[in-house]
């Protein structure tokens, strides 16, 4: 096709009326596996491209997720946005990354852009809990920092669990002499590992000594 396609193309090539194909779309509505299947085939013969941002200033949610990160360099975070770029693309959305550091007042930077595209939701990677920074309502996920319970939504690792192990293997080993190695210092996933280590310590009968701490940055 030359022009590009609408709503009302997919409808007539499927043979359902227009607002079948906006539910279909904007999940508002049931639609049946074989109309799905025939709006699909219909799709594929038209080209029809969804316009996000159209979309968006419709309904004042657009089909945009932000995440945000605190560096992209770091092969932990590109992990992260590798993976959750195809996830997005698979439910008809668009991922939009935000490298805002870690320094105040850039971490609320993925909740302002968030709310200029009128994003339908926020993943945010920070080594810091975020909950103090308003959403406006738009839904958020947290990764990596733990957040009090009814915040937000959160996937994470259980930081002190990890460090008890950590601690009792090497105590159970024989080795009487163990450093903690760490991240930022002043950082919520850090503190949290470093009190996990000094507890665990004192609870095999170890003592840490004055330079077994140290906290360089991640």
């Amino acid at each position: 096709m030359n022009q590009r396609a609408t709503i009302r193309d997919v409808a007539l090539a499927a043979k359902v009326s227009p607002s079948t194909v906006s539910r279909y779309f904007n999940d508002t509505g049931y639609v049946s596996i074989k109309t799905r299947r025939r709006i699909e085939n219909a799709v594929t013969r038209t080209g029809y491209e969804p316009n996000l941002v159209a979309r968006g200033l419709k309904s004042g949610r657009s089909r945009f997720i932000v995440l945000g990160v605190p560096d992209i360099g770091n092969p932990y975070y590109a992990r992260i946005a590798k993976t959750a770029q195809p996830l997005c693309e698979e439910r008809g959305y668009a991922l939009v990354l935000v490298d805002f550091g870690e320094k105040q007042p850039r971490k609320a930077e993925p909740f302002a852009l968030a709310k200029r595209i009128c994003a339908a939701g926020i993943l945010l990677a920070s080594v810091d809990p975020c909950s103090h920074i308003d959403s406006s309502g738009i839904p958020m996920v947290g990764m990596c920092a733990y957040e009090e319970p009814g915040a937000s939504d959160v996937v994470t690792v259980h930081e002190s669990g990890g460090i008890n192990l950590a601690v009792s293997h090497l105590a159970a080993l024989g080795h009487r002499d163990i450093f903690y190695v760490g991240g930022l210092r002043d950082s919520g996933v850090a503190r949290g590992r470093r009190e996990s280590f000094l507890r665990q310590m004192a609870l095999e009968g170890l003592p840490v000594s004055e330079n077994a701490i140290i906290e360089t940055g991640f």
